[in-house]
């Protein structure tokens, strides 16, 4: 069974610690250079908004509650979902992939207009992570593709949601599996020396 503790973002499968996606990239992306103060804004305007869009892709959102700053990220959604045709089968779900044992959480999938198979949607602030995000998105894909083999994974973009509009940004480099992958090497390379 697959567990989260958010705090240490830890995911453990039958109580056993796996790495995460975010933990198996984490030296890819430098933060050391934001402030503290504006990280941890970041991340909680990050999360808010990864709330807005699984409530409103599940029908559940009450959007007289919406605070004034996302009513402009929620009209950007509403016009990706129109342009694009986005039917949501997943939001902010985790997964697990038993040949890699790894984890990590997805936040939107689902078909597009247009588009054969499934895509995988990352919700971002901004794009800062760079050609990173094509290895995240493939990270979830491998997970994906395992446990829903039947409604794979052909599509992979990273969503930022602007004012009343959108900027959707496709990763379609196939290097990005590979080098994923590269990347849980050294992750378990590196915690292997760290545990002599």
């Amino acid at each position: 069974m697959l567990t989260f503790d958010p705090i240490p973002h830890l995911y453990c499968w039958n109580d056993r610690p796996v790495p995460s996606i975010t933990r198996i990239l984490e030296p890819l992306t430098d933060y050391r250079h934001i402030r503290k103060d504006v990280l941890e804004h970041a991340i909680a305007e990050g999360h808010d908004n990864h709330r807005m869009v699984s409530l409103h892709c599940k029908g559940e959102l009450d959007e007289e509650t919406l605070p004034a700053w996302l009513e402009p990220k929620l009209r950007g959604l509403k016009k990706f979902i129109a342009d694009t045709g986005f039917e949501m089968i997943a939001s902010e779900q985790m997964l697990y992939s038993p040949t890699y044992q790894i984890a990590g959480t997805l936040d939107l999938a689902g078909p597009m207009r247009n588009r054969p198979g499934c895509a995988l949607i990352d919700i971002k602030r901004s794009l800062y992570a760079g050609r990173a995000v094509g290895l995240q998105l493939s990270g979830y894909t491998i997970m994906w593709d395992e446990m829903y083999p039947e409604n794979r994974i052909t599509d992979r973009y990273a969503l930022v949601l602007g004012d009343g509009d959108y900027r959707l940004t496709a990763y379609t480099d196939p290097r990005d599996r590979s080098v994923f992958l590269a990347a849980l090497s050294m992750h378990r390379w590196l915690q292997n020396g760290r545990l002599k």
